[in-house]
């Protein structure tokens, strides 16, 4: 997620992604719940889901982001097909 900003502040995650040449920015995800690292309800694993989902490759095409990087591995291997 190099290509992703993020912001903590307590409990509050804020995800986000900028653009220069167009002067934008997109809030991609608030989140205001506790961060237990593997938990199911983990703010970045639920973040990490969204994308590995595909909602968000319109934004990330808008923004000039690149997805090959931000795809988890793992994810990508259960969706092959054989």
């Amino acid at each position: 997620m190099s290509n992703i900003f993020r912001l903590r502040k307590g409990r509050l995650r804020i995800c986000w992604i900028a653009s220069s040449k167009m002067k934008r920015v997109c809030i991609l995800f608030i989140a205001e719940s506790l961060r237990k690292e593997g938990d199911a309800n983990d703010p970045y694993i639920i973040f990490q889901n969204m994308i590995d989902s595909g909602t968000l490759d319109t934004l990330f095409a808008d923004f000039g982001v690149r997805m090959a990087r931000l795809r988890n591995p793992a994810m990508a291997r259960s969706t092959k097909t054989q």
